[in-house]
């Protein structure tokens, strides 16, 4: 789905228990597990929007910038380090 995102696509569906921290509109829709009516009805509407030019573009923009800061090298080589930072903590002998 962050691909998909970033990519400038709008994700609708279920994000599977994960991803909170970037499922947010209007990148992203979320659509509760098995509401198959649920999930035509904001595909049609976001269809809608796209043909009568009321989709903020400017807004999904601002979406994929944050998703490619987020997902950038440098900020998962500081997500990584911080883990391990918190491993040695964690394991740390006293």
């Amino acid at each position: 789905p962050v691909e998909a995102a970033m990519s400038g696509n709008i994700v609708i569906g279920y994000h599977g228990q994960g991803g909170y921290e970037y499922w947010q509109k209007p990148n992203f829709i979320e659509v509760e597990q098995g509401n198959i009516q649920r999930l035509i009805s904001e595909t049609l509407q976001k269809i809608d929007e796209i043909e009568s030019g009321k989709l903020d573009l400017n807004e999904l923009n601002k979406g994929m910038n944050l998703l490619s800061q987020y997902f950038s090298k440098t900020n998962e080589e500081l997500m990584l380090q911080k883990l391990i930072e918190n491993s040695n903590l964690l394991f740390k002998k006293k």
